[in-house]
């Protein structure tokens, strides 16, 4: 019983199979970007530390939904590498994202429109080859990459941040970001929301938010700005 115990709990704790999927598409070099956009602002949050910002705007018509409990539900699963020009895997993550709508009609609208996915982690300094890719049960959907040059920063000098380019803000909410562990991009109260694409439309909103760091600021006798 004990053995027999030990393997459920495995079972149940082990990652889906669509994983070791992903994360080989993922490692591919050079295999292209299909399905999605991705943006990768970098932010430091300390000397020789930065906080990457990975933003994708993501293509849904072939994702399928499962009926259950009376709900429509489906499942997006994400495999990311941060790859130096050696091959080295400097960062990697998986993630999942659960979907759930009321009515067959609520999820058919949902997949008519693009999906804005985000999630943050932290990167050295160095020259990255940025792969996700993304599928659901056990369907690739898509593969997105970006290239991403963080510049070394000692915190002694002047530095500036990445860009990060969008077309909304909602309030600035410091209680959540800090529940949720992420860096919120903060401007007068606003929060920006990376847009997953550097494209946009004539006439829509375009926001950018970057951030300098200037060490002479942190002086107790330093100007007021």
């Amino acid at each position: 019983p004990g053995a027999q115990a030990r393997a459920a709990r495995a079972k149940a704790l082990a990652p889906p199979a669509i994983f070791k999927e992903l994360e080989s598409l993922a490692a591919i070099p050079e295999a292209g970007t299909f399905g999605a956009t991705m943006t990768v602002p970098y932010f430091y949050t300390g000397a020789n530390v930065a906080v990457v910002d990975l933003a994708m705007e993501i293509g849904l018509d072939r994702l399928k939904f499962t009926e259950a409990n009376g709900k429509q539900s489906a499942e997006l699963n994400f495999a990311a590498k941060a790859v130096r020009p050696d091959g080295a895997v400097a960062a990697k993550f998986t993630d999942t994202v659960k979907l759930s709508f009321g009515t067959e009609v609520e999820a058919s609208e949902f997949l008519k429109r693009h999906y804005r996915y985000e999630h943050q982690f932290r990167l050295a300094p160095g020259k990255y080859a940025v792969r996700v890719a993304f599928g659901s049960g056990e369907t690739g959907l898509g593969r997105a990459e970006a290239l991403l040059e963080i510049g070394g920063w000692d915190g002694k000098a002047l530095a500036v941040s990445g860009i990060a380019l969008a077309r909304e803000t909602r309030k600035a909410d410091a209680a959540a970001a800090a529940l949720e562990s992420r860096k919120a991009l903060v401007s007068l109260g606003a929060e920006i929301i990376p847009a997953g694409s550097s494209l946009f439309k004539r006439g829509e909103p375009c926001k950018a938010y970057f951030e300098i760091y200037d060490p002479s600021r942190a002086a107790a006798n330093a100007p007021k700005l």
